[in-house]
């Protein structure tokens, strides 16, 4: 997917290579991601946020 790896190589440019995260998720608007109490992810709810909008529950992991 040419706009995941644009996101990458930008990441890989700008942050040490630990920095980088192993797992990307393409959401409709960024705005809509979950997020717990303290500001992170909540992963449980962007599962379920993924499975609504008839997406795999999954995420794309780096595989280098």
């Amino acid at each position: 997917d040419a706009s995941v790896d644009t996101v990458v190589a930008a990441a890989r440019d700008r942050l040490s290579a630990f920095k980088v995260p192993t797992r990307w998720v393409l959401t409709p608007d960024p705005e809509v991601v979950p997020v717990s109490a303290t500001g992170k992810v909540d992963k449980a709810g962007l599962q379920r946020l993924l499975r609504g909008l008839g997406r795999p529950a999954h995420v794309k992991e780096r595989t280098e």
